[in-house]
């Protein structure tokens, strides 16, 4: 009679009672290859009713005695777990269901360790986890149902492997659950779910679709250095308490709409390739995008942001709209990146708002946006339309209906205000400082008049579009400066910088090959009608606004661009009247203009009357005798026009009256030009 030979099977296991290596030693009889019915690889299969019932008695006996129950290393057909309601440990450590595993119903009421199993089949765990429940480094070949388990213990499914869907759809993690390094190869669904505990999710990988919408975490969660790689729905979704994605990689769309971020909320150095939806999003904490780089389009309309917010360094590459979003606390865009449109239409900025070093590369509205607190712009590029900037004409950064509520607190520093529309909007006590504006005639002109006359004079389209293309060619044929330029706006990596340096030298070669006569219809079809009165109202706020801040020089560039636009508005004798009020005294900022109109006028009235007086004297030829006279005639006359213009000398003459009447024009603009000098001395 042969002896009862024991199974050699020898493995390791984590007690997750003791937190100890615990060796285990099957005791079960060998049937073949010195293995038992369970550790032999192949014998399920060639016998699985035989492992089936087998298991099936061992689990009973297990639940009968109320002992542990070791399942390590199995090796098990299809099987529905027997037992409804588990009193004791099960240990499947490094098992493996070859078909299918059903837990449907089952109450773990200890410890359950599932670490290194391999479900090969379609696996269901419709449960409740009292204690700890281990899956980590599991691997599930086939769907996975866990929509509705309960987990009450810490739960663990780090390094575990899905390559399939997994349903966790209404089920509970009351503890702690830790996801890190985890790969979700299929379609994971976390709808209506609800993480009570810590959620971890660190460097894990979701290669399907990740559904989470409805779904409450009310401890800390984190997905940082995770790697969305398809459509990730978080609508709906609450975070109780901080949230982080720094590092995550959306590869598809990311949908966060009507999410509630109750603490806060980190998505620093992120990377959206897709769309990314944030509408009505609430944000009760901070929120941290700072670093992040959004490669789709962004959306955050009506979302609400009660805490400090920071896109600092951030990257849009593509449309961003924040319209109807409001910002209760400080915000910060510094040195942040929007290269195409950013819509800001009915935003509200209840706190401090900083744009320094901003580079705005798009059109970019500020329609009927609220600034209650500071606002800065201090160094901030505005380039829109970049590398086109001056012929792409509808890209230009507008504000439009805004309004300050301390415009003492807005600044406006070291920027260029080229390509800026300011409609209905008071900046009569906006600071502006070193801020570089457009120049025309001798006289400072913003960006609606300039397209007022781009459409209106042809010579100053033409030589405004040659102008623009030398511009082009001298940055192109400076590929140094052009990739200092192309690094500085767009703050990228030297891989990105030379893909940039790429789109953009292609760009501009085609706009150079582009005929003036073209560029000319492409502009006058785009160019939007301009309101005068808008123009005229701004520039007279920009003459108030320098005037306070006793730029008198500013002042007086803009007062002349006002009185250009109020002569634009006006027709027949009142035009006729300004223009004339140019030219003698440039408006009242000329004095030396009367001087010399004055100085023109005694002059010309002497000759006048001396011609009147002597037409034959200054007849060829002349003897010195007649010239001598003739001297001495018009230095009388000169004497004469001199009182005359004065006011000094009084005739019935009708030259005289019309030297009068002309003197009193010129000496009125005389005395316009120096009380304006005077006044301004005197402010100083």
């Amino acid at each position: 009679m042969s002896s009862r030979t024991r199974c050699r099977y020898v493995s390791e296991y984590f007690d997750l009672d003791t937190s100890e290596l615990v060796t285990f030693n099957c005791d079960m009889e060998a049937v073949e290859d010195g293995l038992c019915i369970f550790h032999h690889p192949n014998y399920w299969s060639r016998h699985p009713d035989v492992v089936r019932k087998t298991f099936y008695d061992k689990i009973r006996e297990a639940l009968n005695k109320g002992d542990k129950l070791l399942c390590i290393g199995y090796h098990l057909p299809d099987i529905d777990f027997p037992g409804k309601e588990v009193n004791v440990a099960i240990y499947f450590n490094y098992a493996h269901f070859h078909g299918k595993a059903s837990f449907l119903y089952v109450k773990f009421y200890e410890n359950v360790s599932f670490i290194g199993v391999r479900f090969s089949g379609k696996t269901e765990f419709l449960a409740d986890f009292s204690k700890h429940a281990a899956f980590s480094e599991a691997v599930f070949q086939e769907n996975v149902d866990f929509s509705g388990a309960t987990f009450s213990g810490e739960t663990t499914f780090s390094r575990a492997k899905f390559m399939k869907n997994v349903n966790f759809s209404g089920s509970t993690f009351l503890k702690t659950v830790d996801f890190t390094r985890t790969i979700f190869s299929g379609d994971t669904d976390l709808t209506g779910t609800t993480f009570s505990g810590d959620a971890i999710f660190m460097n894990s990988i979701f290669n399907g679709n990740l559904n989470s919408s409805d779904a409450k975490f009310k401890g800390y969660v984190t997905f940082s250095n995770v790697m969305f790689l398809k459509d990730v729905d978080f609508s709906n979704t609450v975070f109780s308490r901080t949230v982080e994605f720094s590092k995550g990689l959306f590869s598809a769309t990311a949908i966060f709409s009507n999410t509630e971020f109750l603490e806060k909320a980190v998505f620093s150095n992120s990377t959206f390739r897709l769309k990314a939806d944030f509408s009505e999003a609430r944000f009760l904490g901070n929120a941290d995008f700072s670093n992040a780089m959004f490669l789709g389009e962004v959306k955050f309309p009506r979302s609400t942001f009660l805490g400090n917010v920071t896109f600092s360094r951030t990257a849009f590459l593509a449309d961003v709209d924040f319209s109807n979003t409001r910002f209760l606390s400080p915000v910060e865009f510094s040195r942040a990146v929007i290269s195409r449109h950013v819509n800001f239409l009915n935003s509200t900025f209840s706190d401090h708002v900083d744009f320094s070093n901003t580079t705005f590369l798009g059109r970019t509205e500020f329609y009927y946006t609220r600034f209650l607190g500071e606002v800065v712009f201090h160094s901030t590029l505005f380039r829109p339309g970049f590398p086109l900037t001056e012929l792409r004409l509808n890209e230009c950064i507008v504000f439009k209906s805004v309004h300050f509520e301390d415009p003492e607190k807005v600044v406006f520093d070291n920027t260029d205000m080229s390509k800026v529309s300011f409609i209905d909007t008071d900046i009569t006590k906006v600071k502006f400082r070193n801020v570089k504006w457009d120049e025309y005639d001798n006289r400072y002109i913003i960006y609606p008049e300039r397209l007022l006359l781009l459409k209106k004079k042809g010579d100053y389209r033409y030589r405004y579009i040659v102008r623009a293309l030398n511009n082009l060619k001298k940055l192109r044929d400076d590929e140094e400066e052009l990739r200092r330029v192309v690094r500085d706006l767009y703050k990228l990596d030297e891989k990105g910088l030379d893909e940039k340096m790429s789109d953009i030298i292609k760009e501009i070669e085609k706009a150079l090959n582009t005929e003036v006569r073209t560029w000319e219809n492409f502009i006058l079809e785009r160019i939007e009608n301009q309101d005068l009165c808008e123009i005229l109202i701004t520039y007279r706020s920009l003459r108030e606004n320098y005037e306070n801040s006793l730029k008198y020089e500013i002042a007086g560039k803009f007062f002349i661009s006002e009185m250009e636009a109020m002569k634009l508005s006006k027709r027949g004798l009142e035009k006729i009247i300004i223009g004339l009020y140019k030219h003698i005294c440039l408006y009242g900022e000329s004095c030396t203009r009367p001087i010399i109109w004055s100085v023109i006028t005694i002059v010309l009235f002497a000759i006048i009357k001396l011609y009147i007086q002597t037409p034959k004297l200054l007849l060829p030829p002349l003897v010195m005798h007649d010239r001598i006279n003739l001297i001495k005639l018009f230095i009388k006359n000169l004497e004469v026009s001199t009182y005359t213009f004065f006011q000094m000398y009084s005739d019935l003459d009708i030259l005289t009256l019309i030297e009068r009447l002309l003197s009193i024009i010129l000496l009125g603009c005389l005395f316009i030009a120096l009380r304006r000098k005077i006044e301004r001395r005197r402010a100083h």
